[in-house]
């Protein structure tokens, strides 16, 4: 009787219900009863272990160490004791288990490490290093290693962070809520890099969920739920001032490679590239054709291979699917050392719905819009982020800044913008709400993408920054500062459909089809785009280039290398080609298998791979062909036969010197002995052709060799009138394109 009056005399010291609070997993702020405090004058350090018989705490004093048994005050684990006096230093704990004595720190003894300052701004949307301080974390607090733990559930009640180091008991570790903010943090020494863990979420109704930390550097590769801790080691970003317009003048060419479709290995072909060895084939497959960025879909770490890697649920951590995340670190590396550019998709549009990922994080929404006509993201059926809210701000920024400093990535593409940048995109009748002014513009994803790419140039100048956007904003490229988006370039595929449609109408096509195509160069001039061919999502899963083309099977190859042409030769910032697309395949990709890398052993395959190699050696060495973006008479049309199915345009140098003739014939016979007006008198030297027998053509012996035409200016009969025109003579095989370089001087850059 005397042992429970006593017992229950120390339990008055502790309000009940704050016992009960840790007891039945409802406690938001356990270090308010769990570690030492002060009550009544006296210290006492109180313990919640559920797994210990027997529980001591023993004081560091100098180099003594003085043991105190601790009293059991609740039967489920809740231990307490008085110290004898008050000059408190340190301390740890041992417990008993069975016949094991354990000696562990507790984690309720160390204050939080988190500054008011890291919240404010974590708070106001400007915090761009957020995964330094939320996460999981290696410290070393008091002189104690160990790991600090720290989430963002602004609703929740109670959050428990569980792994291996506790066996994944929810009731072990109750986190530590710091203010009214809504962020849950504790650092435990007995967690150690590698472990796994997760957290558990209690909310306000009661409901018990489990979720993966947002802020993960790395996911577990057999439970995608569960989080990995990892020793993080950060690499300085050499700030590169003044040279993003250096940047943007050089040749980009880039490759897109989904890693899961990429290449297969093992005995059945049904095994995944680790990062080690795709850092070697994209290497070698890049710097043969002449790429001079890899764009990485599927990198960010998502929940199925059939969503092409959009439907992420970690936005720090690298896709768990080709290894680890030093193993990526060593890919991005080796490609760097081969000098290739790493671009990454990123994902921003919308996030995966997986049920341990960022959906309903605390049970409420947190990273998503709450009302569900802002929130569901029609197009990829997704959800959207909620652009505006602070929190969420500093978790985008965040993830950009991590990949460029910890990685060294060298660009960004976020697709499907246009579903960020208007609340009604894919949606019809009352499936969208308007904006504040009842307008369809999300302007809360403006303000935040303009934020982005300021930050992010402000940062990195040298960061490639792109995106695709089929709405036709206006300001896509401009600077943020005058109203634009602030991206370096937009991906476009519109010049496609309208060359499909002249080339599908020929020999029925009309002035009226020229004047399209023209109108369409003339407008591309003045933008900033990356030339795709890709026709909405990837060619490689809706069908190919090839099925779109007439004829009979080398006809087809014909034509499409002679589409490749006119897609060098038209006007952008760069060129991106999927992967597959530098060799033609028949059928959409299947991911299980992979691509198709047999065909190469096709003659027809090898020399079309061997066109595209040299069109973008072509593209690189010819300085003309990027010299556009200001220079009004870059870009000028000048030879239509509609009867023929010609066309011509020449891209004009600002120097008078290397001006290059694009000729494109689209009739299915030999044109010979055919005039084509051109620009002035003179030499024009041939200097690329589509039909050569290398590429798979019909070849000539004319065009197999260097050919140097010599204009004539004279007189001619057109459309009864007489015209001084220049002029030469020369065979055009069926399907092809002639590239004819000449001079002029400054007096001749006038028409003849």
């Amino acid at each position: 009787m005397r042992k429970v009056e006593a017992m229950d005399s120390k339990k008055m010291i502790l309000e009940q219900k704050s016992i009960n609070a840790i007891l039945y997993g409802d406690c938001e702020r356990p270090k308010e009863l769990l570690g030492y405090h002060t009550w009544g004058g006296n210290s006492y350090i109180c313990s919640w272990n559920p797994k210990a018989d027997k529980m001591w705490t023993v004081i560091r004093n100098g180099e003594k160490k003085e043991r105190y048994s601790m009293e059991r005050i609740e039967e489920r684990g809740l231990f307490l004791l008085q110290l004898p006096k008050e000059n408190y230093t340190s301390y740890y704990l041992e417990m008993e288990k069975e016949t094991e004595v354990i000696a562990y720190e507790d984690p309720y003894r160390f204050l939080n490490p988190i500054s008011l300052e890291d919240r404010i701004s974590f708070e106001n949307g400007t915090n761009c290093f957020m995964y330094q301080i939320l996460g999981a974390h290696k410290k070393e607090i008091e002189g104690v290693e160990g790991i600090f733990f720290a989430f963002y559930a602004p609703n929740a009640r109670r959050v428990s962070v569980l792994g291996d180091w506790n066996e994944f008991d929810s009731l072990m570790h109750p986190m530590e809520r710091i203010d009214e903010g809504g962020i849950f943090e504790l650092f435990i020494p007995e967690a150690k890099v590698g472990m796994a863990y997760e957290y558990e979420i209690k909310t306000e109704r009661g409901e018990i969920f489990r979720k993966s930390d947002p802020y993960s550097f790395g996911q577990h590769k057999k439970n995608p739920h569960l989080s990995l801790i990892i020793e993080e080691s950060e690499r300085e970003v050499e700030n590169k001032k003044g040279k993003q317009d250096d940047e943007t003048k050089k040749p980009i060419v880039i490759y897109e490679v989904y890693p899961v479709a990429y290449k297969k290995r093992g005995k059945r072909g049904n095994r995944l590239l680790s990062y080690r060895q795709l850092a070697k084939e994209l290497a070698k497959d890049a710097l043969l054709m002449g790429y001079t960025h890899i764009q990485l879909k599927g990198i960010l770490e998502y929940e199925t291979e059939e969503s092409l890697g959009t439907d992420v649920t970690h936005y720090f951590a690298p896709s768990r699917r080709h290894g680890t995340r030093e193993d990526f670190q060593y890919m991005i590396d080796y490609l760097h050392k081969k000098g290739l550019k790493v671009i990454l998709e990123w994902c921003i549009a919308s996030f995966g719905t997986a049920d341990y990922g960022l959906k309903a994080m605390d049970g409420e929404a947190v990273y998503e819009y709450e009302n569900p006509l802002l929130a569901v993201q029609a197009q990829e059926k997704g959800l959207l982020f909620h652009y505006g809210k602070g929190e969420v701000q500093s978790f985008l920024l965040s993830s950009a800044f991590y990949w460029i400093k910890q990685f060294q990535v060298d660009g960004f593409f976020i697709p499907s913008v246009a579903s960020m940048l208007y609340q009604d995109y894919g949606k019809i009748g009352k499936e969208w709400l308007p904006n504040p002014w009842g307008g369809t513009e999300n302007l809360e994803a403006i303000s935040f993408l303009q934020l982005c790419n300021s930050l992010l140039k402000q940062y990195a100048p040298q960061v490639l920054l792109y995106t695709e956007d089929n709405s036709h904003w206006i300001g896509i490229t401009e600077k943020a500062s005058q109203g634009g988006l602030g991206f370096d370039g937009q991906l476009s595929s519109e010049w496609l459909e309208q060359y499909l449609t002249y080339s599908k109408k020929y020999p029925n096509c009309n002035p009226y089809d020229f004047w399209k195509m023209e109108r369409f160069v003339s407008y591309d001039r003045y933008h900033k785009n990356i030339l795709s061919v890709a026709r909405g999502e990837n060619t490689l899963w809706n069908g190919t280039l090839i099925q779109e083309m007439a004829g009979e099977y080398f006809n087809r190859f014909a034509s499409l290398r002679m589409l490749y042409g006119y897609f060098f030769a038209y006007p952008s910032v760069g060129k991106i080609l999927s992967m597959g697309e530098d060799f033609v395949h028949w059928h959409p990709c299947d991911i299980e298998k992979g691509m198709d890398w047999q065909l190469l052993e096709e003659d027809i395959h090898r020399s079309f791979r061997m066109y595209i190699k040299d069109l973008i050696a072509f593209y690189k060495e010819k300085e003309v062909l990027r010299d556009w973006y200001g220079n009004e008479g870059n870009v000028t049309w000048f030879h239509k036969d509609p009867t023929y199915g010609i066309f011509s345009f020449v891209r004009r140098s600002s120097t008078g010197k290397g001006n290059l003739l694009f000729l494109f014939h689209h009739r299915q016979e030999m044109s010979r002995g055919y005039l084509l007006t051109v620009p002035k008198d003179g030499e024009y030297r041939l200097v690329f052709h589509s039909d050569s027998v290398s590429y798979g053509g019909v070849g000539t012996s004319e065009n197999e060799k260097e050919m140097i035409k010599i204009a004539k200016k004279e007189k001619i009969n057109s459309y009864y009138q007489q015209e001084e025109v220049c002029y030469f003579i020369l065979d055009l095989p069926p399907f092809s394109m002639l590239v004819f370089e000449y001079d002029e001087s400054e007096k001749e850059k006038e028409y003849c």
